[in-house]
């Protein structure tokens, strides 16, 4: 297959998921494909099938495509699988569970198509969904990309006005911090987002459905990393156009110099580069 244009993918996409239709579960909570040997059990099995064709059709979705049939076997899904009371429910999840996997892709749909997988939800429907996916927040999970699918996940529950964890998120800049001390690297660079017009975030920006972090936030968040930072060695460069501050040292022996450097924009915050002068 010639992989060139949308079309392209589209027709892809429709080959290798369309065949799954006729295989999912009354309640369309689940994907039963076989019998196969993983550690997990079979409720995790059938929730990562039903999950992971959300990587393929919400990208579609979010591009302007439609098919009806995908749609109400999601919305459905959604509510029977997270409804306590029906025997298609995903279940209450423990420590490392696959579940918080899975999450990630439902959390990716609600940001990026609330139209097609939150909004036709019914009030109870929803507060079920976000009871269910709220579960990340409550347990243990490994330092590892996992990390990425609980900020996806109270991303996804702020945006659409439910309760989330603020704390989590901030504990994501430590994590990263761990995760850049656990490599070492040569580098360490960091950019400012900028949201460019004529793409979904920009369009989520201007209608509300996504805050971006305002200087303080940025200087916190920022803080937060450098402070945490413990990689002997490493270049630091935060002097990207797209950066409020420009910040570069070398870690450890320049943290301290760095973090005063912060704290000095904090209290001044005409030290940050203007607006207008930011670009990517």
């Amino acid at each position: 297959m010639n992989l060139q244009t949308k079309a392209d993918f589209t027709a892809l996409m429709h080959k290798f998921l369309d065949p799954l239709k006729p295989y999912y579960s009354a309640g369309c909570a689940r994907l039963h494909l076989g019998e196969t040997g993983v550690t997990y059990n079979q409720n995790a099995i059938e929730l990562e099938a039903f999950s992971r064709p959300l990587w393929a059709l919400v990208p579609f979705w979010v591009g302007g495509g439609s098919d009806p049939e995908f749609e109400k076997i999601y919305r459905k899904g959604l509510a029977a699988g997270t409804d306590p009371e029906n025997p298609e429910y995903w279940g209450t999840t423990g420590e490392y569970d696959q579940c918080y996997v899975e999450m990630a892709a439902i959390a990716c749909g609600i940001l990026t198509a609330p139209e097609k997988l939150w909004t036709p939800l019914s009030d109870t429907e929803k507060q079920n969904l976000a009871a269910w996916l709220g579960q990340i927040n409550v347990h243990t999970i490994p330092d590892c990309n996992w990390q990425f699918f609980r900020i996806l996940v109270n991303l996804a529950l702020k945006s659409v006005g439910m309760s989330y964890s603020p704390e989590l998120l901030e504990e994501h800049a430590v994590k990263t911090a761990e995760a850049f001390n656990a490599m070492n690297p040569e580098y360490i660079g960091m950019l400012t987002l900028m949201v460019e017009p004529g793409t979904p975030l920009y369009d989520w920006v201007h209608d509300g459905s996504f805050r971006l972090l305002d200087q303080h936030q940025v200087l916190k968040e920022t803080e937060l990393l450098v402070s945490h930072f413990d990689s002997p060695g490493s270049v630091f460069r935060m002097n990207h156009a797209s950066n409020y501050l420009d910040l570069r040292g070398t870690l450890n022996q320049d943290r301290d110099a760095l973090l005063a450097k912060i704290h000095q924009a904090e209290q001044d915050l005409s030290c940050l580069r203007p607006e207008s002068w930011r670009g990517l």
